[in-house]
């Protein structure tokens, strides 16, 4: 039952984390860059927490989401970095061309200037719906392991992490659309919805389940060690010449003769 207990305080573990990294992703509009290292810092480590998930059947929906969820974060790295190549490449192109401005050349075309701001936006929102295709996969895996009945978690807990993964999965896909107004304001509600949720779904399981509910999931032993001790003992009366049963304190066999020595 310790071991039980143990795996889920992994769970616990896990959705303290996840909430942590929602609270400072949230933070991360208001302080940029900090609070979205010290966000990553908490959703590796919710990652780390999830390595320990005990799970017979459905271990490689988890390896999956790791994978995923990881990938998705880079390309997540990759489109803001073209989106900020693209835009100061803008501003140099902006400076350079009105530098060299002439208003009395009728051939003067402004819209060079565009170019490269045009292509790595084009590149940005490729990778962009790339890296959401990969995160909406991840959370999708998280969901159905969530939902394994092998996890020695309650079932109202199960349930409530999956429907957060699923908010999850929907923030990604109308976060793949970001170019649209609408659909990354409500992929900003599901998403934080989704992982304060999640962050949450492991709060209340009660010490009654543990020491209850989990008793029935692992099997008693059919032998006590005491048993198991008396068993061996029994078995070891035995002649080691000719299997015959031996009294506690004979020396030796009364059918072949030989010496018996006891440990």
């Amino acid at each position: 039952m310790e071991e039980n207990i143990t795996e889920i305080e992994k769970f616990r573990e896990f959705g303290k984390n996840i909430y942590k990294f929602a609270s400072f992703t949230l933070i991360n509009y208001f302080i940029p860059i900090i609070g979205i290292i010290i966000a990553l810092f908490y959703l590796f480590k919710a990652i780390e927490n999830s390595r320990n998930f005990k799970s017979n059947r459905h271990s490689d929906l988890l390896r999956l989401w790791k994978e995923q969820l990881i990938n998705a974060y880079k390309m997540q790295f990759l489109t803001l970095s073209l989106l900020v190549i693209g835009i100061v490449l803008f501003v140099i192109s902006y400076q350079t061309f009105f530098e060299n401005f002439n208003p009395y050349n009728p051939n003067t075309n402004v819209f060079p200037i565009f170019d490269d701001l045009l292509l790595f936006s084009i590149f940005s929102c490729i990778s962009n719906i790339m890296g959401r295709i990969m995160e909406s996969k991840a959370w999708e895996n998280l969901k159905e392991f969530f939902l394994s009945e092998d996890l020695i978690i309650p079932e109202a807990n199960r349930w409530k992490a999956a429907d957060a993964t699923e908010k999850l999965r929907l923030s990604a896909i109308l976060n793949s659309l970001s170019f649209l107004f609408f659909p990354l304001f409500v992929s900003f509600i599901y998403f934080f919805i989704g992982l304060f949720t999640l962050g949450t779904a492991f709060d209340n399981m009660d010490d009654e389940y543990l020491h209850s509910d989990i008793q029935t999931i692992q099997p008693s032993p059919t032998h006590s060690p005491q048993e198991e001790k008396v068993e061996i003992l029994e078995d070891s009366k035995t002649c080691g010449s000719c299997g015959s049963k031996l009294q506690e304190h004979q020396k030796y066999c009364q059918i072949c003769g030989k010496k018996i020595n006891f440990d």
